[in-house]
This record gives C-alpha cells, sequence and structure tokens, in this order.
C-alpha cells in the first residue's frame, strides 16, 4: 500500500512539472487548453530536473528560515516561563504564537511568488522577450504600483488576521489547563491485551482505568443484543452469517479469536453486568443494518435508558437516526454521533461528536465548544497523534493503545509550559519534527 501511495505521488508531482507552464500559455499566449499542454511538455522536458532542485530550494530555505525562527521563539518563551509570573508570560505566549502565524504567513508568500516566478522566467525565456521593452515596462510598471502604501496595506492585513485570531491563539495556549482528555480504550483493548469485545479483555484493561470502555453492539435474530464490531461473523468466528441471523443463545456459544487468543462471544447484559461490577463507565456504539427491527430502538431504550443515564454511560452512532431517537425519547442519555470525515460543522442534537482523527482540526474544535458540545477522536494509536489531538483540545481519546495514552497525556500534563505549548503548534503546523527544539 506504501508503495502505491508512493508511485502515485510521484506521478502527479511528474505530472504537475511537466504542465506547470499551462495557466501563463493560456492567459499571457492566448493558447488553447489542448495546445497549452502540448507547449508547456514540449518546454519542460529539457528543464525537468533544474526546475526540481530550484522547488526543492524555496521549500528548503523557507523551512530552514521557520525552523531557526521557533526554535528562538521557543527558548525565549522558555526563559519567560522561568522568570515572569504565568498571568504575565501567557500574555507574551499568545504574542509569540502570533508572531509564528505572521512568520508562516509571510514565508508562505514569499515561497509562492519564488514558486511563480519559477514559472514565470522560464516561460519568458522561452518567449526570448527577457529582455524586451515590454519585460521592462511591466517591471517599472510593478515597481511604481508597489510603494510604500502597499506595504502599509500589506501590515495592516497581517494586524487584522492577528486581532482576529488572537480567541484561538488563547484557546491553543490555554487548553491544557481547561480540558481533561477522557481517556476511552477501543473496543475495551489495550494492544493485543485480549480479544476486542469481550469479556475477559474488558476485566483485563479496566485494572488500567479507562475513563470509558468503547464497545458495540448488534441487534439479534430474536431482538437481544450481541457484542460484536463487524456486521459479519466470518473473521472474528469463522462462521459466515451476519447477527441478525442468529438468535443471542447461538450468538454466545461462538468462541471469537484474535492475535492468537480466544474467548466466547458475550451478550450486552452479561458484558454490561460485568462492567457496573468492576465499577467501569462504557461508551457504547449501536450499530445498525437493514435487518433490524423496526423497533429497535425502542427495545434497547427501555431495557438499558435508565440503566445507562444512572450509571453516567454514554451512547455513540454512526447513524444519525439513532442519535435523534435517543434525544427525543430519552433526552439525559448523553449521545455522541459518530463522523467520519470533516466536511462541514454539522448542526445535530447530539451532545458531541466522535471524529476519526485525519480530518479533525481545530476549527471543528473550536465549533464544538461554541455549542457546548464535546468531541472524541478515534482510533489515535500513534503517539504523536495522541500529542496533536490533546493539543487541538479534544475532550476524549477513543484508542486501541490504551498503556501509551496514558503515558502521552501523562508526560504532557508535566510539561505543561507555555514554551511547550508553542512547540506543540509548531510540530503539528511543520514538515521538520522540532524534537530537537524541545529538548
Amino acid at each position: 500500500m506504501t508503495f502505491i501511495y508512493l508511485a502515485f505521488i510521484l506521478i502527479i508531482t511528474f505530472l504537475a512539472i511537466r504542465l506547470i507552464q499551462v495557466l501563463p500559455l493560456i492567459f499571457i499566449k492566448n493558447n488553447q487548453i489542448t495546445e497549452a499542454i502540448k507547449n508547456s511538455w514540449h518546454n519542460t522536458g529539457p528543464r525537468f530536473w533544474k526546475i526540481i532542485v530550484r522547488f526543492i530550494l524555496v521549500i528548503l530555505i523557507a523551512s530552514l528560515v521557520k525552523f531557526a525562527v521557533i526554535g528562538f521563539i521557543v527558548s525565549f518563551q522558555r526563559l519567560l516561563d522561568l522568570m515572569l509570573e504565568k498571568n504575565i508570560a501567557f500574555y507574551f505566549a499568545i504574542g509569540n504564537l502570533s508572531l509564528i502565524k505572521i512568520i508562516q504567513l509571510l514565508l508562505g508568500i514569499w515561497a509562492s511568488a519564488l514558486s511563480a516566478l519559477i514559472v514565470v522566467v522560464d516561460f519568458y525565456q522561452d518567449e526570448k522577450i527577457t529582455n524586451s521593452s515590454l519585460y521592462k515596462n511591466t517591471e517599472i510598471h510593478f515597481k511604481k504600483k508597489l510603494g510604500k502604501g502597499s506595504y502599509t496595506i500589506s501590515a495592516l492585513i497581517i494586524l487584522i488576521i492577528s486581532i482576529v485570531n488572537f480567541r484561538n491563539y488563547a484557546l491553543f495556549i490555554n487548553n491544557h489547563d481547561n480540558t481533561k482528555i477522557l481517556e476511552i480504550s477501543h473496543r475495551g483493548v489495550d494492544g493485543n491485551n485480549g480479544v476486542q469485545n469481550t469479556i475477559p479483555v474488558l476485566k483485563k484493561t479496566a485494572k488500567l482505568k479507562p475513563d470509558y470502555v468503547e464497545m458495540d453492539i448488534h441487534e439479534t435474530k430474536d431482538h437481544q443484543f450481541i457484542v460484536m464490531h463487524d456486521a459479519n461473523l466470518k473473521q472474528l468466528t469463522g462462521l459466515n452469517k451476519e447477527p441478525y441471523q442468529l438468535t443471542l443463545k447461538q450468538l454466545t456459544k461462538l468462541k471469537v479469536r484474535e492475535n492468537g487468543q480466544s474467548a466466547p462471544m458475550a451478550s450486552f447484559d452479561d458484558y454490561y453486568q460485568t462492567a457496573r461490577k468492576i465499577h467501569q463507565h462504557l461508551l457504547i456504539e449501536i450499530k445498525t443494518t437493514p435487518h433490524d427491527s423496526k423497533n429497535m430502538l425502542d427495545i434497547f431504550l427501555k431495557k438499558y435508558g435508565r440503566i445507562i443515564v444512572n450509571n453516567h454511560d454514554r451512547v455513540h452512532s454512526l447513524d444519525y437516526r439513532i442519535v435523534d431517537g435517543i434525544k427525543q425519547k430519552a433526552p439525559k442519555i448523553f449521545v455522541s454521533y459518530i463522523m467520519p470525515y470533516n466536511l462541514i460543522f454539522p448542526n445535530t442534537k447530539a451532545n458531541a461528536y466522535t471524529m476519526e482523527e485525519a480530518t479533525l482540526d481545530e476549527s471543528f474544535i473550536f465549533g464544538a465548544k461554541n455549542e457546548n458540545k464535546q468531541v472524541y477522536a478515534w482510533t489515535v494509536d500513534d503517539p504523536d497523534d495522541m500529542d496533536r489531538m490533546q493539543f487541538i483540545g479534544v475532550n476524549g481519546i477513543i484508542t486501541n493503545e490504551l498503556s501509551k495514552l496514558k503515558k502521552s497525556i501523562k508526560t504532557n500534563n508535566k510539561r505543561t509550559t507555555y514554551a511547550h505549548r508553542i512547540w506543540l503548534y509548531a510540530k503539528e503546523n511543520s514538515i521538520f519534527d522540532f524534537s530537537t527544539i524541545e529538548n
């Protein structure tokens, strides 16, 4: 899979370089699209590696400047954290984070302008008009236009951007003080300590004291509930059936196998009873299929609704009908809407959002906080991603690696200086690994 991804990136890069003159040819020389593609392909052939080297130099210079500046700012903030009172250091931290954003903006503009120049210079050379009067007149025209007024306007724009984002910077710097990260075990496991969604692994993982164990349920043929993630049983049991095709009694006779281990498939009744006995809170994912009974949610709420509320457990689902139904019929239940992609911020009745971490960003977090809703990130197994999720201010992290998450949270809680938070921001927004700055 990695090879395919790498090959795709190389092909896209090759095509981008070979077609880089298409737009200039269309807008400057009035080429038709097909003619522009043909001419760009012809013009860039002899210069292919020359263009790549130029772009690499631009990226490298911009990145090195950014690296040096951020290193200086983090070091300076570290001194302020030691020398000044916390509230004063806080405002300096906001200013330093604003400075990083401004530098990023200026470097981005510089890199974009230089990249455009790489294309235009070669284009002018192709047209043999580099020293022509047209080129000189164009240069003089732009020099006249770019007087002191343009620099003043640019400075004002940067100042306005900084002021508008002041609240966001303050939230970035302060979020570790205000957010308690919920530690949530995905399917009840910690690494390979047992078979997902089974009672034996629930007991093992509960000893690590996660805030919640996330687990999954399906409706059975006889309208009971079985603890199972997959819509088909084959991968974990070897039986090519779906939960709705078997009764609860038939399902609980099956063995679930994973990572060289096995355990009995659990009914939700037994699983829930065990969780309550060992004082472990649950985050219950209600799985749905087209084969569910029409009153499946009513059956679930009648049997478990009051217990869930009294035990302070929570529910989430990919099916918004479940979320909406629970808020209508049992509004006291805390329910989260699972979203696999961050495309637009939704308008829902949910108390929280369970968001796939790859597309989760700070703008979504701010939107949720403005509506007093929580955000849980899933499934976060890499320590760097755990750091990122903590930094952008999620309320909970769902992971298959509970021990790693606990270590990450503990480490970050010990290093909640403002300098460290600025470093986390720099690490999140850079192609470099800034671990050398932190150390």
